[in-house]
């Protein structure tokens, strides 16, 4: 059974497809932790933006609930990890002392969080910088062009 998302108050199908996007999320987190790697450098920057560009594609970026925004993606990832309270401290700058384990996961959660929001961002201004053109209407770099006839 999905585990209870923030704010995803809707089907269960749409609770499942959010739970399987934090763990996708989670798994390219931990590859990077394994790996001794920033989150940022390749393969992990990339994964991540493929989870974020289906979670965009889902509709869960949006202001509507439910949504995978960076707040509720790691409000999840804090409390799978024991680092609710933690997360908390190190956002309201009060001294908390982590420990090595959960320090590298806080770090790689604040990495996180940051990229998404960046991401979010730029995506949602995608239009005001492409002429009007929606996201959608781009042809995919890796399709070939279409053929005239």
């Amino acid at each position: 059974m999905p585990e209870n998302i923030p704010g995803a108050k809707n089907s269960v199908v749409q609770q499942q497809l959010i739970e399987d996007l934090i763990n996708r999320v989670e798994t390219v987190i931990f590859e990077a932790e394994k790996k001794h790697r920033a989150i940022e450098t390749e393969p992990h920057r990339g994964n991540l933006f493929e989870v974020f560009v289906m979670t965009e594609g889902a509709g869960l970026l949006g202001e509507n609930e439910p949504n995978l925004d960076a707040d509720k993606l790691v409000a999840v990832l804090a409390e799978r990890w024991g680092l609710k309270q933690q997360a908390v401290d190190v956002m309201a700058n009060r001294a908390a002392d982590l420990g090595k384990d959960n320090l590298s996961k806080m770090r790689l959660l604040l990495a996180v969080i940051r990229m998404w929001m960046e991401w979010t961002y730029a995506w949602s201004r995608w239009q005001e910088f492409h002429g009007g053109k929606p996201i959608e209407d781009v042809p995919s770099p890796v399709e070939p062009p279409a053929e005239s006839e």
